[in-house]
């Protein structure tokens, strides 16, 4: 399958819900202003933004199941320039410093042909007889004592064709062309005491897919 690869290093915009899920090193034992305490190791580790001024950083290993949660005083998007990430300590409620840098990749599959289900709305016509009694018009006759009887012969029954159109859905296949655009965002994010000393790094993603069509044939009914 052919790829496209696009590596953009702009500036790229974070949402205010976003995870990124990968690994977390830390080289020395991190202590918190919550009292919490991250000794050295390997963890897996999740970084969630959660709007435009908290950080939550989710470490798990087989010793430890943690949560850091880190309070901006500005809005994450001032603290990056062209994809690059700079994080102050004085400016968060931990006392870290957060450098980085964050890019998109998009890759774009090459051209998938295949057959897919639809839905067709057809015309249908139904017919019924619809009868009817008619009733029949008042005859006067003069009866053997010679006054004048009216008389009302039984009601003709009328029948006629009626006739409508309604629509109904069916299923059918079609024929397709498509492709999938997958972008994926990678951060890359160094964590440093207030004195500068680095303590740890993050490194994760996350990715989205999407598929567009270049051919949708039609569709026929099974």
């Amino acid at each position: 399958m052919k790829k496209l690869f696009i590596t953009l290093m702009t500036t790229v915009i974070l949402f205010s819900c976003e995870d990124f899920k990968g690994q977390f090193q830390s080289q020395s034992a991190i202590s918190l202003k919550d009292g919490k305490k991250i000794p050295i190791g390997l963890y897996n580790a999740e970084v969630k933004i959660k709007g435009q001024k908290k950080i939550k950083l989710k470490l798990k290993n087989s010793q430890l199941d943690e949560t850091i949660t880190i309070k901006l005083d500005q809005k994450l998007e001032d603290s990056m320039v062209g994809g690059i990430i700079d994080i102050p300590a004085g400016s968060n409620d931990q006392d870290l410093q957060l450098s980085g840098s964050i890019k998109t990749d998009i890759s774009q599959s090459g051209i998938i042909s295949g057959v897919e289900s639809c839905t067709l709305a057809v015309p249908i016509r139904k017919c019924k007889q619809v009868c009817s009694e008619r009733k029949q018009p008042v005859k006067v006759q003069r009866g053997k004592d010679g006054k004048r009887k009216p008389s009302r012969a039984k009601p003709r029954k009328v029948c006629k064709k009626v006739c409508n159109t309604r629509t109904v859905l069916v299923g059918g296949s079609q024929a397709v062309e498509y492709h999938y655009t997958t972008k994926t965002k990678v951060l890359d994010l160094a964590v440093y005491s207030a004195v500068g000393n680095m303590i740890g790094d993050f490194s994760g993603s996350n990715s989205d897919s999407e598929k567009s069509y270049n051919f949708v044939g039609h569709c026929s009914r099974y």
